[in-house]
């Protein structure tokens, strides 16, 4: 069984720090819906909705979204998951995704892919 992944904040306290899903390819901070939320769930939703429709149209490849941890109490992790053996070409289609939709996407990010998918996109970047 695969491992979930865990970010850790700079916090010594631990705040700000997440568990991630084993096979998660991006998530999102989902603040709730309140007037005032800065991360708020209709528009988190759509962003991982829009990203969902365009994996499956591009690859194929289907994504599932799900609710997963809390960061406190007024901020729950979004994340969209695949298949394991989808997992990789779904990272090689997120690095593309998310540089292409920098400008019109707000709450989305990477899902702390493992090192050597990290160390990739940091040389690709060079």
């Amino acid at each position: 069984m695969p491992q979930n992944r865990y970010h850790r904040s700079g916090d010594g306290w631990g705040h700000g720090s997440y568990e991630i899903p084993a096979f998660a390819v991006v998530g999102a901070s989902d603040a709730g819906s309140w007037p005032d939320s800065p991360a708020p769930t209709r528009v988190v939703e759509a962003e991982l909705v829009r990203f969902k429709h365009d994996l499956k149209k591009a690859t194929g490849i289907r994504a599932r979204l799900h609710r997963h941890t809390r960061m406190n109490a007024f901020v729950t992790k979004r994340w969209a998951t695949v298949p394991g053996i989808d997992f990789h070409r779904a990272v090689e289609f997120a690095k593309t995704w998310l540089k292409e939709h920098d400008g019109d996407t707000h709450y989305l990010h990477d899902a702390d892919w493992p090192v050597q998918e990290k160390e990739e996109q940091h040389a690709s970047n060079a």
